[in-house]
């Protein structure tokens, strides 16, 4: 019996551990971001804050309720809409544009209303992506 647990166990353990074919983690110097993972709609999971590492989920996630989430919506021609939290909890739609060069990711708004927004993309799949800002 134990045999049969530690069979299953392993096999088990192979199949959740394999990860996403479709990931891509910046751990090596020559790394180069596949770009359409990239356009989606985004959205700042805080719950999954860990040090200066943030993660961004698609907005179709099912988010715990919160008063308020940013994100960001790069489109096929690298516009974005940035969602902000504006002073009054009302939200903010900034209209951007984004640069990657490497790994890094710019937003930067169209009248520069704001200061550009600085990713360093860690990881990126099509419903995830970790980042640390510049």
């Amino acid at each position: 019996m134990r045999i049969l647990f530690s069979i299953f166990f392993l096999l088990l353990m192979g199949a959740t551990c394999g990860g996403s074919k479709s990931l891509q983690k910046s751990n090596n110097a020559d790394f180069q971001i596949d770009k359409s993972l990239l356009i989606n709609d985004w959205r700042h999971s805080q719950e999954e804050r860990k040090g200066d590492t943030l993660t961004y989920r698609n907005a179709g996630f099912k988010f715990p309720k919160t008063r308020g989430r940013t994100g960001f919506l790069i489109k096929e021609d690298w516009s974005v809409i940035y969602h902000d939290i504006a002073r009054n909890d009302l939200p903010l739609e900034v209209n951007c544009k984004a640069v990657l060069e490497g790994k890094n990711l710019t937003l930067t708004s169209v009248n520069n209303s704001k200061k550009p927004y600085k990713f360093e993309v860690i990881s990126v799949a099509k419903d995830l992506m970790k980042v640390r800002r510049r």
